[in-house]
């Protein structure tokens, strides 16, 4: 007996994606960029009123947003022109991005610091995908990039009520206060023998008080009054704010005999 070579044969397809997978388009690349790259810049340009004004944070912010708005109209413009802010940001926020890091008892400082420098790698990631036409991953990358930011967040409130405390300032201390990016009537500031010096952060985000020759320096977290050790010969001596951002945060001390 021979085949029947003439005989109808039925067509079959075969899926080769699993079952329940759905795949993505570039669009949604697009969406995951538009949306991360919206939160980091809308970061940095938040932090300019709490902190004064700092002008890379400040270009990077208004640069992300203007990708973010040419993206839907011109896709492949707008994936490149965040794609190089990110790069750069990345690269010029590195400083500002890893003294937030190092602080989460500082909430602004730490959250900060997370767009800034991690979330905006996520954001290259995403540029370089939709730039590649890639067909998955988006959602995955949008939820796990969100969910860890939230956490995060949630992780520097915890620390701002459960790491360290504040001192009482008594009558006979000398006080400091920092209100925004400047020391308040600290231009002279002076502290005789037996006197303690406090620094008052009435901030939201951190301040330190550094005395860069003599090897003093001390953090003073958001929100927080904080006694500085004073072992020092009498004399008169610079000190700063060594947060990046705040250059304008000088005085001078005066320790007393």
């Amino acid at each position: 007996m021979t085949a029947d070579l003439t005989a109808p044969t039925t067509d079959r397809t075969i899926d080769l994606d699993p079952p329940g997978r759905s795949t993505a388009d570039a669009g949604s690349w697009d969406r995951t960029l538009a949306i991360l790259a919206a939160i980091v810049a809308v970061a940095d340009l938040a932090i300019q009123p709490l902190t004064g004004l700092i002008p890379p944070l400040l270009v990077f912010g208004l640069l992300g947003l203007a990708g973010v708005a040419v993206l839907p109209r011109r896709p492949k413009v707008g994936r490149i022109g965040l794609l190089v802010v990110s790069l750069l940001g990345a690269a010029g926020g590195a400083p500002f991005a890893l003294a937030g890091l190092a602080h989460p008892e500082s909430p602004i400082d730490f959250v900060h610091g997370v767009t800034s420098l991690p979330l905006r790698v996520v954001v290259l990631v995403a540029a370089v995908a939709a730039l590649r036409g890639a067909s998955t991953g988006a959602r995955r990358t949008r939820a796990v990039a969100l969910g860890s930011l939230g956490g995060l967040v949630v992780v520097a409130v915890a620390s701002s009520f459960l790491v360290g405390s504040s001192v009482v300032a008594d009558p006979g201390d000398v006080v400091l206060r920092a209100d925004g990016v400047t020391f308040v009537d600290g231009d002279q500031l002076a502290v005789a023998t037996g006197e303690r010096l406090v620094v008052d952060n009435a901030d939201p985000f951190r301040h330190t008080f550094t005395i860069e020759d003599a090897g003093v320096d001390v953090e003073v977290p958001a929100g927080r009054t904080v006694e500085v050790p004073l072992d020092l010969q009498p004399g008169t001596y610079d000190y700063i704010c060594a947060v990046p951002g705040h250059e304008a945060m000088t005085g001078t001390l005066v320790v007393g005999s």
